[in-house]
């Protein structure tokens, strides 16, 4: 065998080796991209559930709660609970949106978070405190906040974040 036939069978096993690596890391790839999504959907059914936990382990937290999301007024002590609650609520819906965004978390798991969350922004008292509060959240889930309230209410339009 001459130096160029030897050349050429190097080149070619070369070549395979090249490709069974690129077949190697695509199916890592994939095995660690659908590990990830795993692991996001299992921390944000783990916030929720917190979030629960909360509610079940404190009924003094649970009825204030419940009687902001009735839009019953709300004060004092009662008043300071609610906006914490909101802001927890938010803060979650905020990241849950970003792992969408990110396509760390499957459209249709972001479906069943979503329209769990629009029920609650047709209430009075999560407008008001969200007419306050939304500078405090990522844009893109702010204009889609104002676009689902938007559309519940018709009236009265909130801005676009600016």
């Amino acid at each position: 065998m001459n130096w160029e036939a030897m050349g050429s069978i190097a080149e070619l096993v070369g070549a395979v080796g090249v490709i069974a690596s690129l077949v190697y890391w695509a199916a890592q790839i994939r095995h660690n991209t659908r590990s990830l999504r795993a692991a996001t959907y299992e921390s944000l059914a783990r916030a929720t559930a917190e979030s629960n936990i909360l509610l079940i382990s404190h009924p003094e937290i649970a009825n204030v709660v419940e009687s902001g999301l009735g839009d019953f007024p709300l004060d004092g002590d009662a008043r300071a609970r609610f906006i914490a609650y909101l802001r927890m609520t938010f803060r979650r819906y905020d990241s849950i949106f970003l792992h969408y965004r990110q396509g760390t978390l499957p459209p249709e798991a972001w479906e069943a978070y979503w329209n769990s969350f629009r029920k609650i922004l047709r209430k009075n008292n999560v407008r008001e405190f969200w007419e306050r509060n939304m500078d405090d959240y990522m844009p893109e889930f702010c204009d889609l906040v104002n676009r689902e309230i938007n559309n519940s209410i018709g009236v009265g339009k909130l801005p676009a974040r600016s």
